[in-house]
């Protein structure tokens, strides 16, 4: 035999004399392999796994993600992936924020303590939709519209309105993350009432005004979510008795202005919280008296515009500073045609409008107003909603969603649109889930959906809700 067959069968010699020691006896063949692997990978093969309940849902309107995952062979560390992003050292649960509109695609590596890393990531693709979701209705508010609706960071709370018969003095506060309805007290709230003004207060909800199908009220209350309870406005130098005034939060006091006896009014108050009397505003250089119009809080200045002032129909404005007393007229040059039952939102430097009606005509149009420059710019028409009046609206930072209202020919609407400012762009909020269709609707942006409650389609009375995540 030569020397080199002598080395192998040496080599061979300790191969077998490894693998077959112990009490089970020497190994042969197939068997010989599979105990040689085992010794090698005691815990089995590498894999990554997501977990089956782990991960979001194929359709989603949510923008957050979150996913749990482990591994076979393990103990593993990990390195995750969304979409084309750089890959990342992760762990499990690993959660992603702020996830745009759209198809996406997570995945996740791991590699175990030898250092061998899985050649198949484990991968999960869904997608970011549109959609409504309805808000529960257990113990929710009775059917109502021309309430009141406030977002205090938290909770919607809702209050007063009619219920088709009567007005109301209750009101419920809903929690959309846990999507319950819990009553507000009713000892001590003031009288039922329609068409008032809410304002949030930074811890307290302010009422004021309105009517009780009657007469026409110069009373109010303040509710401590916290504490569930109620207080009165106070009465010294509270504003005339109106309803469909307008009122706006400061981020010291509500200012009331406006709004209707038996014709409009071109007076208001300004009230602090914890304060015992009112503040009058300013009559000089005051646009005309005038309801239903719009008004805005800009940091500075309160903005109203357009309405009806008893006579006609306006479609001009003025800017109210507090801190002089003093107001300022809103130019008239370029500005939408007159109107009342329209929208309004401050877009962050800018107001704007946007539909209304006026002498049987409702609107489509609307305009950016800049008061800084005291210019107007028309919104754009391509892709807006319907023309409608009485619709719910809210701002969420970027875009102004409209939705709902009516029209005496369409009676009323469950469509409505995003609008962008910036890129004076309409995009249309989707039908799937959407509620059915209704005016006199309340809304609320939470900083990251639309909750909208209740309202009025033709004779009937509403008691249903939903939330829209753009």
């Amino acid at each position: 035999m030569s020397k080199a067959a002598i080395q192998i069968l040496g080599i061979i010699g300790i191969v077998i004399f490894t693998i077959g020691c112990g009490p089970v006896g020497p190994a042969t063949g197939n068997s010989q392999a599979a105990a040689f692997e085992t010794a090698l990978s005691p815990a089995g093969a590498l894999d990554t796994k997501i977990s089956a309940t782990g991960h979001p849902a194929t359709l989603t309107a949510s923008h957050t993600a979150k996913f749990k995952f482990s591994c076979t062979g393990g103990p593993c560390t990990y390195h995750c992936q969304l979409d084309s992003y750089k890959s990342v050292n992760c762990s499990s649960p690993m959660t992603y924020r702020g996830i745009p509109l759209g198809d996406h695609t997570f995945s996740v590596k791991a590699t175990n303590a030898s250092g061998k890393t899985d050649k198949t990531p484990a991968q999960y693709s869904w997608t970011v939709v549109e959609h409504w979701t309805a808000t529960s209705t257990t113990n929710a508010s009775e059917a109502r519209f021309s309430h009141g609706a406030v977002w205090t960071g938290t909770e919607m709370i809702i209050w007063g309105g009619y219920d088709g018969v009567v007005t109301l003095s209750t009101g419920a506060k809903y929690d959309p993350a846990l999507d319950i309805w819990t009553p507000t007290v009713d000892t001590n709230a003031p009288a039922g009432r329609g068409y008032f003004s809410a304002v949030w207060a930074g811890s307290k909800m302010i009422v004021w005004g309105g009517d009780d199908g009657g007469s026409i009220l110069d009373t109010g209350g303040i509710y401590d979510p916290a504490g569930n309870s109620w207080t009165a406005t106070p009465a010294d130098n509270a504003p005339s008795a109106r309803s469909q005034h307008k009122a706006v939060w400061t981020g010291s006091e509500m200012i009331v202005w406006g709004g209707r006896d038996t014709l409009g009014l071109d007076t208001g108050a300004r009230l602090t919280p914890g304060a015992n009397s009112w503040v009058p505003t300013s009559t000089v250089n005051a646009p005309t008296g005038r309801y239903s119009f719009t008004a805005v809080w800009s940091e500075t200045e309160m903005i109203v515009w357009g309405g009806y002032g008893g006579t006609g129909t306006d479609g001009d404005g003025g800017r109210f500073n507090p801190n002089d007393n003093s107001w300022q007229p809103v130019s008239t040059l370029n500005a939408p045609s007159a109107r009342y039952y329209h929208s309004a939102v401050w877009a962050g430097s800018r107001m704007v409008v946007w539909g209304g009606y006026n002498s049987n005509t409702y609107y489509n149009t609307g305009g950016r107003y800049d008061p800084v420059l005291d210019k107007w710019t028309a919104t754009a028409t391509k892709n807006a909603p319907e023309s409608r009046a009485y619709n719910a609206v809210v701002w969420t930072g970027k875009e102004m969603i409209i939705w709902g209202g009516c029209t005496i020919t369409s009676n009323n609407f469950n469509t409505g649109g995003r609008y962008n400012p910036a890129t004076n762009v309409w995009t249309a909020t989707p039908l799937t889930n959407a509620p059915s269709a209704r005016y006199n609707v309340s809304s609320v942006w939470t900083g990251n959906q639309m909750i909208v409650f209740g309202g009025k389609t033709g004779t009937a009375t509403l008691d249903t809700g939903a939330r829209y995540v753009p």
